[in-house]
């Protein structure tokens, strides 16, 4: 026997099984995989291997085959690259925190991210924007991408898919489709533009009528919040989608406009302690356990973000705030990923964090998003005002950028007298 279209990945101490026409992921440990690869090779036996490889198969991921080793992408730690095919939209969300810059990804630069991707033995490739089924060559990107061995993803509007679209992504085999639906038509308008409502209905309708796997992911402002849950029983019911998700507005590109979109600090709370699929604390950063307390956030080590002009970031938040890795008309991806490695832009450690290291809440959320407290404070080094506020540690509203070192003291002062 043999399992099919999988593989298996460490990266960050930890190592994961991964299928790659879906978003199934298990962390597994090398005794858990020589147990799995013997059950293969020999048949059930009564050995250990046997539970895993029935859990296996019913997911479908076990063929009756001649027996093969799991394959093991270990040329680096990379997992993941995101992808901006095209840094435009067709659609003015008003909660929007992306500084589109207009330009359109050129073949040259996908097939040096392809071939980056390739050569760091990464997982998956993650179509996002802007709205990345606007540029002409984004279906031909993903059959690529997927024929090559990667699992893909993409995150749209959906008000681009038609029947041909669906046909050519199910064909494809995307792992998954995610689509932003905040709210029923008025408040889903209200927020995304006239119609972006129907279009973006019969879009994810296309899509799960031929199989695909759709999540929906909801903007939870004040105009939408009480009917949310009731949201999602339309979009799992009615629509038929696999999952959804919320998230919240923080004031970063146009939604520092947009004031009436932001959450109270107890509303915001509330949204993270009742959706699981929320960020969770699993989904924290953390603390390395290497000697120089490093924090271990993911960007530059598992996951890149690749714009459409081709800049490469550690992650999509980095982009807003300029922490530039490299670029692909200069350096390969390889070189650039080597390089992210020793960047003092991602090396930060505890100690770098006076005002979160003395928090109460820091041993759960290890300071935030180091990218978004750039992008939102100016200081790299500061609090993440959206990981403080879901700890009911300030309010989001009253951080920017022209008060940088008003809401650390704040948070200083509340951490000290805080039990």
């Amino acid at each position: 026997m043999r399992l099919l279209d999988v593989a298996l990945k460490a990266s960050r101490g930890r190592q994961t099984l991964h299928h790659l026409r879906s978003t199934y992921s298990v962390g597994v440990s090398s005794a858990t995989v020589s147990a799995i690869e013997h059950a293969l090779a020999c048949g059930p036996d009564g050995g250990p291997g046997d539970a895993f490889v029935d859990r296996l198969r019913r997911r479908g991921l076990v063929a009756d085959e001649p027996f093969r080793a799991i394959p093991r992408r270990s040329s680096s730690e990379l997992v993941s690259i995101e992808l901006e095919p095209f840094g435009s939209c067709n659609l003015r969300c008003r909660h929007c925190f992306v500084d589109f810059s207009g330009a359109v990804m050129t073949q040259q630069t996908f097939e040096r991210v392809l071939e980056g991707a390739l050569d760091a033995d990464a997982v998956e490739l993650t179509f996002n924007g802007g709205e990345p089924l606007l540029h002409v060559r984004c279906l031909d990107w993903i059959e690529r991408a997927r024929a090559s061995g990667l699992r893909t993803l993409l995150f749209t509007n959906a008000t681009c898919v038609g029947p041909d679209v669906a046909d050519r992504l199910a064909k494809a085999g995307v792992a998954r489709v995610t689509v932003s639906l905040d709210g029923f038509q008025p408040e889903h308008d209200a927020v995304r533009g006239h119609g972006s409502f129907d279009r973006a209905v019969r879009g994810i309708r296309e899509l799960t009528q031929r199989g695909v796997c759709v999540f929906t992911t909801t903007l939870v402002h004040p105009a939408n919040e009480a009917r949310v849950k009731e949201l999602q029983t339309f979009c799992r019911e009615v629509l038929g989608v696999a999952g959804c998700r919320t998230s919240t507005v923080a004031p970063m590109g146009r939604a520092r406009q947009a004031p009436d979109l932001l959450l109270s600090t107890r509303a915001l709370m509330a949204v993270y302690s009742d959706e699981s699929a929320g960020e969770s604390e699993s989904n924290a950063p953390g603390v390395s356990s290497t000697s120089e307390q490093l924090l271990a956030c993911g960007a530059g080590v598992d996951k890149l973000y690749v714009s459409a002009s081709g800049r490469v970031f550690g992650c999509h938040l980095f982009e807003l705030s300029g922490g530039t890795l490299g670029h692909l008309a200069e350096s390969s991806l390889s070189e650039i990923l080597a390089r992210a490695r020793m960047s003092t832009l991602l090396r930060i450690s505890k100690d770098d964090l006076p005002v979160c290291a003395a928090c109460p809440a820091f041993s759960s959320c290890a300071g935030g998003c180091r990218a978004r407290a750039r992008a939102m404070t100016g200081s790299q080094h500061g609090p993440d005002p959206v990981a403080c506020a879901k700890r009911g540690l300030g309010e989001i509203a009253t951080f920017s950028r022209a008060k940088t070192n008003g809401p650390p003291q704040k948070l200083a002062e509340r951490a000290r007298s805080d039990p």
